[in-house]
């Protein structure tokens, strides 16, 4: 049996096409559905479920014909149900960096049916790069930034659900950075165990300190007049 990942469920009257009740959704076997209170009524109604990742036409299947009728006296319409809410709780830190390389735990709450979800990265609010495409809502996601991703400010994470586009929780703004930049030490300029600061002679002009030179040294003929005087 070829697996499918995704399927296509659509809403047919007397064979013909009606409605898209909703394109490549995982296939998990089931699918909630609400027929709109303006369906037209009437009966051979079926839903084809259709393979489109990958698409095969060829792998389908309707269900038995069923009918649309209009509600009974006195039955209240069903109360269409609150749109599902998505809230990022990381990253939430303020001034948070995020390294590139390093890994963090994107995490979430939801209410409501939100079902498959999505997670991007934006910067000012305009989509920036994919985190990933389809994933299972299990409220969290371990994620590595990527060496090449891009660096600056005023990124955010964003996790939409893939079922319903209102449903979209957002965080807190960031920065990604470089991980040299990171990781980056400021050195101190080391000066040598045996160093000392140049002195220079006084009265000197800026010549180091050495006795030596501190007095001229006398000529051999200053040094022969100097033993004739001697007694």
């Amino acid at each position: 049996t070829l697996p499918v990942a995704k399927v296509g469920l659509y809403l047919y009257l007397k064979g013909e096409p009606r409605q898209t009740i909703v394109k490549s959704i995982r296939n998990l076997g089931k699918y909630i559905f609400t027929m709109p209170e303006d369906t037209l009524h009437g009966d051979e109604y079926q839903i084809l479920v259709i393979a489109e990742e990958p698409k095969l036409p060829h792998i389908h299947s309707f269900t038995p014909a069923f009918q649309v009728a209009p509600p009974a006296p006195g039955q209240l319409s069903r109360v269409p149900p609150a749109v599902p809410t998505i809230t990022v709780t990381f990253p939430l830190r303020p001034n948070l960096a995020w390294a590139c390389g390093s890994s963090y735990n994107i995490s979430w709450t939801d209410s409501g049916s939100v079902g498959v979800v999505q997670i991007d990265v934006l910067r000012k609010g305009a989509f920036s790069f994919r985190v990933i495409g389809s994933l299972i809502n299990v409220g969290g996601f371990q994620y590595a930034m990527p060496l090449d991703a891009p660096t600056g400010d005023g990124y955010q994470v964003r996790v939409r659900s893939a079922t319903n586009k209102k449903a979209i929780g957002l965080s807190i703004p960031f920065a990604i950075v470089d991980k040299e930049a990171a990781t980056a030490v400021p050195r101190q300029p080391k000066q040598g165990a045996h160093s000392r600061p140049a002195t220079t002679a006084q009265g000197g002009g800026g010549s180091p300190r050495n006795p030596r030179l501190l007095q001229p040294l006398s000529t051999p003929q200053q040094r022969a007049r100097s033993r004739t005087a001697s007694p």
